[in-house]
């Protein structure tokens, strides 16, 4: 798979944010049948009629915001306390395919923000279901090492 491509399988999205892709300063396109319409995103048509998506930024960042995808107030409010206003690279890819619900299979370097790539669409969702404790449980996460399960547990959204 090229670098920094959106290509949808039957079931799921895979998005790449290697680390070519992460240190170019130029445009970067990604191919997808499904995206959310988003500020900073520019979208065309390819030859095959699929959308062509182009999220500008240099290293891991992006020129998208998070205000740009449409997020409850109490989301954005979250977002904005942790000091973050633009998203990276894999948050700009996986985050609206994730809203719109579909599955995806994301891969970057170690500091890209991942977790949050993650946990913003499934606090979207809970929040638009408007889900309480009481229904049982709403997400599950499964880490592969201890490290990790904590610096999901310290995301406060």
């Amino acid at each position: 798979m090229e670098d920094s491509k959106l290509q949808y399988s039957n079931k799921f999205a895979v998005i790449e944010a290697g680390k070519e892709a992460d240190e170019r300063d130029s445009d970067t396109e990604l191919m997808g049948d499904k995206r959310t319409n988003i500020q900073g995103v520019e979208g065309e048509k390819d030859e095959e009629g699929k959308e062509k998506v182009k999220i500008g930024g240099s290293g891991i960042m992006s020129n998208v915001t998070f205000a740009s995808l449409g997020l409850s107030e109490p989301t954005l409010k979250a977002i904005k306390d942790m000091g973050f206003e633009h998203m990276t690279q894999i948050q700009a890819r996986s985050i609206p395919t994730l809203l719109l619900n579909e599955d995806v299979l994301g891969a970057a370097r170690t500091g890209s923000r991942k977790t949050l790539a993650f946990l913003v669409p499934a606090v979207e969702l809970l929040y638009h279901l408007r889900f309480n404790p009481r229904n049982g449980t709403g997400v599950v996460v499964i880490c592969p090492t201890r490290e990790l399960a904590m610096q999901v547990k310290n995301v406060h959204l």
